[in-house]
């Protein structure tokens, strides 16, 4: 994934305010991390008891929860990064992306073009 710099606005880059975006990118993710945590330890815990096999759907519930807090850590720390203008940019996915648009944009050409 290689780094590059959005054309948006961005936040002043004080020292201080770079810090306080830090600290609160800190606490949040040492938050969520701590969750996830929690909730893997207590899950694994869960499968070693032939009980926990019987409440799948309470497990499945659990992934579901992991997988939200994730992005969400994830979604957090990519806005606030883009917002010094040094977020991340996953070249792999814009290009399936723009595929994507282009698959689109081809097949309502052809549907104009159809006899």
């Amino acid at each position: 994934m290689a780094i590059e710099t959005p054309s948006a606005e961005h936040r002043p880059s004080t020292p201080a305010y770079l810090r306080g975006a830090l600290t609160d990118i800190d606490a949040m993710v040492g938050s969520y991390g701590d969750q996830i945590a929690s909730i893997v330890s207590i899950t694994l815990a869960r499968l070693e008891t032939p009980e926990g096999y019987k409440h799948l759907a309470d497990l499945a519930n659990v992934l579901i929860s992991v997988r939200h807090l994730a992005y969400a850590m994830q979604e957090y720390t990519h806005k606030e990064a883009d917002s010094f203008g040094c977020g991340a940019i996953d070249e792999a996915a814009a290009r399936r992306d723009a595929a994507l648009m282009e698959h689109w944009r081809e097949l309502a050409i052809g549907q104009t073009h159809s006899p």
